[in-house]
């Protein structure tokens, strides 16, 4: 596909579990604002949630540039041309590595878990009080509400975990142990 095909490929593999994360966070920081600061959220207006949405996109879009610098078409073999890496030896591939899985999943993870858990701390705590105690009016509506807001939370983090682990753990290492190439489970 020639150069530009090559960046713009390498570009668009990293968006997507960019994208996805940094959503993930906004949407995290919403339902958290949402539930454990409900008065201040009264005054969050759908233009915070735009900023928050694009700004998930804005960090996304520039967390993908590095894929442009490190990847481009070279000649592999006698005419044979592909899209590869290159990295400043001996430390390029490391630094590249762990900085692509800090910023695409421990990041995130560690947003998404304090979030999550502080929404989960809040609805426990006032799950048993009464609505004279909370301070206003609270239907059993609401409290399954809320109970589905903590399930749908544990199986957003969960199936994060589940999806991203594998593949951040595999990467991480295949760059960081030396004889990775040599073990079966490599190949």
């Amino acid at each position: 596909g020639g150069p530009v095909l090559c960046k713009m490929v390498k570009y668009g593999q990293t968006l997507g579990p960019y994208l996805s994360a940094y959503i993930l966070m906004a949407t995290a920081l919403d339902r958290y604002q949402a539930i454990c600061h409900p008065l201040a959220y009264c005054s969050w207006t759908s233009r915070r949630s735009r900023i928050m949405v694009w700004t998930a996109w804005i960090f996304a879009l520039g967390f993908c540039v590095p894929q442009v610098i490190v990847f481009s078409y070279q000649e592999i073999g006698p005419g044979v041309f592909d899209c590869w890496a290159t990295f400043i030896k001996p430390w390029g591939e490391r630094t590249y590595v762990t900085w692509y899985c800090v910023s695409v999943f421990i990041v995130p993870f560690s947003v998404l878990a304090t979030t999550y858990c502080s929404i989960c701390r809040e609805i426990w705590l006032h799950a048993g009080r009464s609505p004279q105690q909370q301070g206003g009016n609270c239907s059993p509506l609401i409290s399954r509400a809320k109970m589905n807001t903590v399930k749908q939370m544990v199986a957003v983090l969960f199936l994060y975990v589940a999806c991203s682990a594998p593949f951040i753990s595999a990467q991480l290492w295949a760059t960081w142990d030396d004889l990775a190439h040599t073990r079966p489970f490599f190949s």
